[in-house]
């Protein structure tokens, strides 16, 4: 029997004959590290073909490397020993013949590694000369360890023999070769030949983040599993429910609550194909929420209840908002420590709280703003009310219906210290100026991770621990351990409550599980729009229900005052408004627990403006997008891009916007570009423009037929000739079939075009430039400079002139 035995900077090797009850260090040849060298683990294997032949992997510092510090063989069952590899003696810096097994490359020539944490070692029972050595990747010598070579790296996922990265663990059985490691299970039934993964049905997925949609949603789910990238189910989509999408070393989810096609992760802002066979979108998200593998020091993604497009994160030391779905962000609060836990009441938008974290043993602080984060107030729990250990994180909940009702759990980021019995749970009914203790011998022994309140119900609290989850209510005021069909013991990373099907979920240490909740929820009436400010260039608005509302005899009635329609039974019904003024908005839900409504007063403003023009805008030859402009992407398949243009008969050299629709084949979709507020951006112009003359709206039509040529057309939108809504600017993604390959240009007159094509190894690469006046008595004259090149891709600059404009 052998066994090693870490002593210092050292680890020695041990021999029992006698089964175990005494043993004896063995010190030949084996090797000795010295200050400042280290050798602090080391893996030991024999094989059954030769019993008296051990094998010893050791790592450690030495000689100006790391990692790899030696194989070393016996042949005499331990009581010699003789080094094989790698380069001449003990470490060293990695060459061609001394590699590191131990490091991220194949070919062993980087110094360092995973070797504290991931090191494994096997040899072959039929044949002692063939070792298998995992660690980051896995290495395979044929020569008892002399050399090695390593078949698949850990990022060749293309290779028949390929293992996940990070090996903790790799067993012989006869000709079969198992491998554990942060992949999962892989299994070899050729002696490492080949390798499949053998992990379906085990639930041992560890999610680090966890998100989940809202009512269309329900169904889409993301989570970063670190070192296995990120998890997306999308619905049914994929084979067995799941898919790994991105790299590795994710924490983040967040599904957007009413676009069901959108999911945050740490590579970007996703929009989901619905379709396995069709690669999902990604696009940016300009500021990231704090992630950490540290519990209590994470953000997330806090939607406002009633903007759809607006959110808060905690990135930094610093509260942000995005306005324009994550496209953008300004800051709210800089804390001057790092933001974690936030959130936005249901009830009333402009009461927040935010929890910070300074550093480890730092005071955690729990904040209150009642302005929507332009002033804060301090509402940590005073030392003497959780009985010490300040240095504790917070996570919080807040009420549906209170904006000054919320709780407070502790989350160490020990899964075993302190000892925070009785002082678990807090709450306050006056938004944190006092608090009340709401734990109980109930929850000894257990450290939190996260907390979330059912909204709907009479103080109906969840929280998840490092073993289980408990609920209390304040009708049943005892916390109870609610981990029926969960494993024995784990780790919760974030509870999120599914309203329409009446569950909680689980994202865990050990995949995501889901139950039926405890007790109902009450409807809770609540809405949201796409914007609230109109005007007469975009007079409708996009509501959609955001109200907590079960999928069991769910109905919505909604009452738009002022707007066509004036009301709805729809969903997410489309309003358009006609008269500036501001308009309330009513909504009434009702599903089989009971009806609820909500008004909000003055919703929708319909701004009314004047002012004097001329006013120039130029994107001409800009490297980045002017100030203040924005592009609407909904779907976020496709993006504006800058080019460098040449000169030629139509323009100068320069720089230029380019999209490429070529490729996507959704009809419909629309991208629109806004010029924005010109005037404030223009020197020498001081009046506010009217949003009605602030867009251009440019279409372009694709033609099947006659060589597939591609026709660059400018439309006005007839409403605008009628005297309603104005131009819109978009970009219009949809496929015009007519006789004569053009769709018809509404009343407004144009001057042809002028269309040269050259072969430029795409078929279609050409430059077109348009001149169009519109009507007399409209409000608009421009200039376009359109660069068109490669196979179906319009860039264009924009120069803007607007003439006088009154309503």
């Amino acid at each position: 029997m052998y066994a090693v035995k870490q002593t210092g900077v050292v680890t020695q090797f041990w021999r029992s004959t006698n089964s175990g009850v005494s043993f004896t260090q063995m010190t030949t040849g084996w090797p000795v590290a010295a200050a400042p060298d280290e050798q602090e683990r080391t893996e030991i294997a024999v094989s059954a073909a030769a019993p008296n032949t051990v094998y010893a992997l050791c790592t450690g510092v030495a000689d100006g490397g790391s990692g790899l510090y030696g194989v070393y063989k016996s042949i005499d069952s331990g009581t010699s020993w003789t080094f094989q590899c790698c380069g001449t003696g003990p470490g060293g810096v990695p060459s061609p013949t001394n590699i590191n097994m131990m490091g991220w490359d194949d070919l062993g020539q980087d110094d360092g590694g995973q070797y504290y944490y991931d090191l494994t070692l096997a040899v072959d029972p039929a044949n002692a000369n063939k070792l298998q050595v995992g660690a980051v990747n896995r290495w395979v010598s044929t020569d008892g360890g002399i050399t090695f070579t390593c078949p698949a790296k850990w990022s060749h996922s293309y290779k028949a023999d390929y293992v996940h990265a990070d090996n903790h663990d790799i067993r012989y059985y006869g000709s079969e070769v198992w491998v554990a490691n942060d992949g999962g299970i892989f299994y070899s039934s050729d002696g490492g030949a080949t390798f499949n993964r053998r992990m379906f049905g085990i639930a041992g997925t560890d999610f680090w983040g966890f998100g989940a949609g809202g009512w269309t949603g329900s169904n889409v789910m993301l989570g970063g599993t670190y070192h296995n990238g990120t998890l997306l189910k999308d619905n049914n989509v994929y084979i067995n429910g799941w898919v790994c999408t991105d790299g590795g070393d994710g924490i983040r989810g967040f599904v957007h609550p009413q676009y069901d096609r959108r999911a945050l992760s740490d590579y970007g802002y996703k929009t989901l194909s619905g379709d396995r066979n069709v690669n999902n979108g990604n696009s940016n998200w300009a500021r990231q929420p704090n992630a950490s593998y540290i519990t209590g020091e994470s953000s997330e993604v806090a939607w406002h209840p009633n903007l759809v497009n607006s959110a808060y994160v905690g990135n930094g030391n610093s509260l942000w908002r995005t306005d324009d779905n994550g496209a953008s962000f300004a800051e709210v609060y800089n804390f001057n420590e790092k933001v974690t836990s936030i959130e936005v009441s249901f009830s009333d938008p402009n009461t927040l709280y935010a929890c910070t974290y300074i550093d480890w043993w730092g005071v955690k602080k729990v904040w209150r703003s009642t302005n929507a984060g332009a002033n804060w107030t301090e509402i940590t729990p005073s030392s003497g009310t959780i009985n010490g250990n300040t240095w504790v994180p917070y996570d919080i909940a807040v009420s549906a219906t209170d904006p000054q009702t919320i709780w407070l759990a502790r989350t160490s980021q020990y899964g075993d210290y302190p000892n925070i019995n009785g002082y678990v749970v807090f709450k306050s009914i006056n938004g944190g100026t006092s608090w009340t203790n709401i734990t109980d011998a109930n929850l000894n022994n257990e450290w939190p991770s996260n907390i979330a309140h059912q909204l709907g119900t009479n103080g109906g609290l969840y929280i998840g621990t490092r073993r289980a989850v408990y609920f209390r209510s304040d009708a049943a005021p005892a916390w109870t351990l609610w981990n029926s069909g969960l494993p024995a013991r784990i780790y919760s990373t974030r509870l999120l409550i599914n309203y329409r099907d009446g569950k909680i979920r689980n994202g865990t240490d050990r995949s995501v599980w889901e139950s039926p909740l405890e007790i109902a929820s009450a409807p809770v009436a609540n809405f949201c729009a796409d914007k609230r400010t109109i005007t007469c260039l975009a007079p409708s608005v996009q509501f959609y229900d955001s109200s907590v509302l079960s999928g069991n005899g769910n109905s919505w009635s909604w009452s738009f005052p002022g707007g066509s329609p004036s009301s709805s039974t729809g969903r997410s019904p489309l309003v358009v408004y006609s008269t500036p003024g501001t308009y309330d908005v009513t909504l009434t839900v009702t599903d089989a627990n009971g009806t609820s409504t909500k008004t909000i007063t003055a919703f929708i403003n319909y701004a009314n403006f004047t002012a004097s023009t001329p006013v120039i805008a130029n994107a001409e030859d800009q490297l980045i997008t002017p100030s203040g402009w924005r592009l609407d992407n909904p779907d976020g398949l496709d993006s504006w891009t800058n080019v460098a243009v040449t000169a030629d008969a139509n323009g100068v050299a320069g720089r230029a916007w380019r999209i490429d629709y070529y490729y996507y084949n959704a009809l419909g979709q629309v991208d629109r570009l806004f010029a924005g507020d010109l005037a404030r951006r223009k020197r020498g112009y001081a009046a506010a423009i009217p949003p009605c003359v602030q867009t251009l709206w440019c279409q372009l039509h694709r033609r099947p037929t006659r060589g597939d040529q591609h026709h660059l057309r400018e439309q006005l939108d007839p409403a605008l000739l009628r005297g309603g809504p104005g131009l819109r600017d978009h970009h219009d993604r949809r496929q015009s079939m007519g006789t004569n390959g053009r769709e018809p240009m509404g009343t407004a007159r144009h001057r042809p075009e002028r269309v040269r094509r050259t072969k430029r190894g795409d078929p279609f690469h050409r430059h077109l430039r348009l001149r169009r006046s519109l009507v007399p008595g409209q409000h608009q004259h421009r200039e376009q400079r359109c660069e068109a090149g490669g196979e179906g891709s319009v860039g264009w600059s924009l120069r803007q002139q607007h003439a006088a404009h009154a309503r």
